[in-house]
């Protein structure tokens, strides 16, 4: 079996078994103890699929190419639209001059996106097409992470951490049930993550 450098600390690791079980496979047993490169096996047979479909899987966090960023943006669209109709509810596009900034980039949003209940009656709502949208919909958004190079389980789990650290007695309950964090959040250091993974941002 060919050795190859761990792509987190460049020690020695080695191919394995299928070349779509990336992550576990380029992985020193130290690095692997650590969880840095460990991914679900809901994303592995997602691997498997995208492999199986001759979709790019690159071996450590990357930014994929605008092709192949338009197609993960179109299979999420198409997954949420097909979910939020099987809860019940059409999407509607009303033209606004909608805007907001963030630290970096300015944002200008055209249309104003709402949800509006379908006219017919509960009977009629399908849990199976829900369960369904909601499975295609983790297919999709962890699929696009496998595209990107990202495993997802210390992602996930960063994510989980952080969102139970909102509750510090400072947060509150929107009207429609949303939480609105504690101004003392912190948000999760997903670079610093990323770059445990092997991430390497470009030089602005």
């Amino acid at each position: 079996m060919p050795n190859n450098k761990c792509y987190h600390c460049s020690g020695r690791g080695f191919f394995v078994g299928k070349p779509y079980d990336r992550f576990i496979e380029i992985t020193c047993s130290q690095c692997l103890g650590e969880g840095i490169r460990i991914c679900t096996f809901h994303q592995k047979n997602i691997d498997e699929f995208m492999h199986h479909a001759k979709q790019d899987l690159p071996e450590k966090p990357t930014i994929p190419a605008q092709k192949i960023r338009g197609l993960r943006a179109k299979l999420i669209l198409e997954e949420a639209i097909e979910t939020i109709s099987a809860l019940g509810f059409d999407l509607w596009y009303e033209p606004a001059n909608c805007s907001y900034e963030s630290s970096s980039y300015h944002y200008v949003l055209p249309e104003f996106l709402e949800i509006t209940p379908k006219i017919i009656s509960e009977e009629h709502i399908s849990l199976e097409e829900i369960a369904d949208g909601c499975a295609d919909l983790s297919v999709v958004t962890i699929g696009t992470l496998s595209a990107c190079g990202i495993a997802d389980t210390p992602l996930l789990n960063l994510i989980d951490e952080n969102n139970l650290s909102k509750f510090d007695g400072g947060e509150t309950i929107r009207a429609d049930g949303k939480l609105i964090k504690s101004p003392n959040w912190k948000a999760p250091d997903i670079k610093g993550l990323l770059k445990k993974m092997g991430y390497q941002p470009r030089k602005s």
